[in-house]
């Protein structure tokens, strides 16, 4: 919302930031594990092959049921579909240079 009034856009979607609240745990977690694992530039390879899959499946598991507790019904989902406004491209961005 803070950023739709900074931005002078009302008629952008809204984020339901409850809804969300998995995201950045999800986020952090999966950056974690990349980081511990041993693929990639920059990986510690700490996580051996085979418990690399361990430690990824159950944190997600996790998260997939929290984020699945706190996301939004079907009907609110719909609703918001329905609000969101569409404008011209040219008076969406008026005043942005």
């Amino acid at each position: 919302m803070a950023y739709t009034h900074i931005a002078r856009r009302p008629d952008a979607s809204r984020l339901n930031w409850k809804a969300a609240q998995w995201l950045p745990a999800h986020l952090l977690g999966m950056g974690a594990l990349s980081w511990q694992g041993g693929f990639g530039d920059g990986a510690r390879n700490h996580i051996p092959m085979g418990w690399d899959i361990v430690a990824v499946t159950a944190p997600s598991l996790a998260i997939y049921h929290w984020a699945r507790k706190t996301g939004l019904p079907a009907a609110a989902i719909e609703r918001n579909i329905q609000d969101v406004t569409v404008t011209d491209e040219g008076t969406h961005y008026e005043g942005v240079h």
